[in-house]
């Protein structure tokens, strides 16, 4: 269905939440639904090639409130240890540049950045199971970019009955799209990398 996502209107449109849902989706491929790289290649998922410039204290702001609105969630659904790690929030710190890799070595990785990037995309696990659609969906929504909370992103208006916390991914979704990227090293601080467009 690249570029256009049209066509599965009507198939979300039958379910209820389902035109939020689509409308989320279709923001997705607004952004990068178009496969073309620079190489005359196609990319394989949805990748921000080409993100719109954005002021630092705008990042600054949605990346608090994400981190923010991960730890309630965390805190909500049992979560102890994800929400201790965000509470009180971590610095938000912001670099630009080359976006470094996290380390590969267990033993490397600090607690905070096992917390985010394991436990992270397992915390609405409970509110997608409730909802069947949710939980069908949820694969293939996942490998869109391989990121669980873009698919988390387009999938709450299906989970957010469900939680009494604000949707914590649409601020996750405000830096994704400008090609925002975090890295964790240690357990006080979390870097937002943004490209070099300013």
């Amino acid at each position: 269905m690249r570029p256009d996502p049209t066509p599965l209107q009507p198939i979300f449109c039958q379910v209820d939440n389902g035109e939020e849902v689509y409308e989320r989706l279709a923001k997705v491929y607004e952004i990068c639904g178009h496969p073309r790289r620079p190489d005359g290649m196609k990319d394989a998922f949805f990748i921000v090639r080409d993100p719109d410039a954005v002021a630092a204290e705008v990042v600054q702001s949605v990346g608090q409130e994400f981190f923010k609105g991960l730890g309630l969630l965390a805190f909500e659904l049992n979560h102890d240890e994800l929400a201790s790690c965000l509470h009180p929030l971590p610095e938000i710190r912001l670099v630009e540049g080359a976006v470094p890799k996290h380390p590969k070595a267990e033993e490397e990785k600090s607690n905070l950045l096992k917390q985010v990037t394991k436990t992270g995309p397992a915390v609405t696990d409970g509110l997608r199971e409730k909802m069947e659609i949710a939980n069908y969906l949820s694969r293939a929504i996942y490998f869109i970019a391989c990121d669980a909370f873009l698919r988390d992103f387009i999938l709450w208006p299906w989970m957010a009955e469900h939680s009494n916390v604000e949707d914590p991914f649409e601020s996750y979704f405000q830096f994704w799209k400008h090609g925002v990227k975090f890295r964790i090293f240690g357990e006080k601080q979390i870097d937002l990398y943004l490209p070099r467009f300013f």
